[in-house]
């Protein structure tokens, strides 16, 4: 039996199981919808009062109508959907926009299969991890235990409680999900992919969308609608806490905070942020005082590593009551750490050049100059080398050395040749040494490569890759390369 199926089935006999304990009526579809309006041209919508839901924004426009998030739910999407058409009394969608790859923000596309998806260059990668094949197995038997766990906790709650609802409602939500995932579902990715930023035009309205990638998911975007002063930020950082850098993170700040600082410093004024779980809030204030609070770290810890500082006088630099006072009453701690050292440290120490979260971003840099062959993804292998006249890549034959981008580019054309099949690669004994500035690094690795030429196999096996990359615009990208096979094989 496919692995697949091994790991679905036990989920299917235990949902069963499940919805037998309850009324079949008592679905998601029992659970309120609500919607607020901001202004004549901005909807919000959402479902339930007590489990976070996605909180939906919807733009009336000049070119159509424009929704941003998705939910769990199709159904509740589809509820949602009808209520965006009541609303403005036309049903001409145009653009849908996720703000990250997640199941709980990207599952509900299917009901906007009729616009035009659009979202961070990762989304697509990250939604086939959770919504195909094993980890939509996963998937489902995390919903399958959540639905026991919850179900116990709502019976020991006291009936009324904001508990007992909180439980309720979570239990509704996850068995009508699993519902939709075992039938009709069709995971919709998005169509138009941007990396840096992309702006849409429609007509009266503007959407400026922005990448902040790296502390929630690779794919985070912000939104900016500076005609409507409104800004959709996705699950980043929540109004009562201090914000947090995950050290294995792959966030670039320097990046990020360019981004940001185009809505923040832009001059134009700034009146709703949508924080995307309905039970969650981010105020105008806050939003600005994060920015400002990375802004004063970036600057000044990087101004103290110019001097040769040690990070404990860098510690002493900066304190939350001190120096961002904003945040003194906020969560200051996660799971026993304190957010505030971790954010120097975490910065601390991508500036002086280590960290597992840059390592990281350079590994995929690797890895992805082969993963992009399965699906002849041109972009992407266009973003992963330097497009200078002086990049080269030896091969282990004499006939095959490459000296700049356009003769590259000839390579490209024959690997993109629909006769050309990759079926499998694998790195391994990676390392990796970074320079102390930071922008450059090199690798060695031993590489095994096979695919298919017009139906005949080929393979390469324990081919020895060196080369160089450096940082440019906050990406890695690899500069010159060299594959070698050893002479005693």
């Amino acid at each position: 039996m496919n692995k697949i199926l091994i790991g679905i089935v036990p989920v299917l006999f235990l949902t069963v199981m499940l919805f037998a304990q309850v009324p079949v009526s008592q679905t998601a579809a029992d659970l309120p919808l609500h919607t607020q309006k901001l202004g004549d041209r901005v909807l919000l919508a959402w479902v339930g009062d007590h489990m976070q839901t996605i909180r939906v924004v919807a733009l009336s426009t000049a070119r159509g109508l424009v929704v941003i998030e998705t939910n769990l739910s199709r159904s509740a999407d589809i509820r949602i959907r009808r209520a965006i058409e009541e609303a403005f009394g036309r049903k001409d969608f145009k653009y849908l926009t996720n703000t990250h790859f997640h199941h709980d923000h990207t599952c509900g596309n299917q009901v906007y299969a009729d616009a035009t998806i659009v979202g961070h260059k990762t989304t697509p990668e990250g939604m086939k991890g959770e919504l195909t094949g094993e980890g939509l197995g996963k998937l489902l038997e995390m919903f399958a235990s959540h639905i026991q766990d919850w179900g116990a906790r709502q019976e020991k709650a006291a009936p009324g409680s904001r508990e007992y609802h909180y439980f309720r409602e979570g239990v509704l939500l996850l068995k009508t999900a699993i519902a939709e995932l075992q039938d009709g579902f069709k995971p919709t990715f998005p169509s138009v992919l941007f990396d840096k930023s992309m702006t849409l035009d429609m007509g009266d309205m503007t959407l400026e969308l922005y990448a902040v990638g790296g502390t929630h998911t690779e794919s985070d975007i912000m939104i900016f609608v500076p005609e409507e002063g409104l800004v959709a930020i996705g699950d980043m950082w929540p109004d009562q806490m201090l914000p947090y850098l995950p050290k294995k993170g792959t966030w670039d700040l320097g990046a990020i905070l360019e981004n940001w600082g185009r809505i923040v410093d832009s001059g134009r004024e700034i009146k709703h942020i949508n924080f995307a779980h309905s039970d969650m809030k981010l105020s105008v204030e806050t939003f600005k005082q994060q920015y400002r609070y990375f802004k004063t770290l970036w600057d000044g810890l990087r101004e103290l590593r110019a001097k040769s500082a040690t990070l404990e006088e860098a510690k002493s630099k900066f304190a939350i009551e001190r120096d961002f006072p904003y945040f003194k009453d906020r969560r200051l701690k996660i799971r026993d750490v304190d957010i505030h050292q971790n954010n120097v440290e975490a910065i601390w120490e991508r500036i002086s050049g280590g960290g597992e979260g840059e390592k990281a971003l350079i590994s995929k840099t690797l890895h992805d100059s082969f993963a992009w062959a399965s699906t002849k993804d041109r972009a992407l292998f266009e973003s992963l080398f330097a497009k200078d006249d002086d990049f080269f890549t030896y091969y282990p034959d004499s006939k095959n050395t490459v000296v700049g981008w356009t003769q590259f580019q000839k390579y490209l054309e024959r690997w993109m040749d629909p006769r050309n099949k990759a079926l499998s690669f694998d790195i391994r004994d990676l390392r990796l040494v970074m320079a102390k500035t930071g922008n450059v690094a090199w690798f060695s690795a031993v590489v095994d490569d096979a695919g298919e030429w017009d139906g005949k196999p080929w393979d390469s096996k324990d081919v020895r890759w060196t080369g160089v990359l450096e940082k440019r615009d906050g990406c890695w990208v690899i500069v010159q390369q060299h594959f070698s096979v050893a002479s005693d094989l």
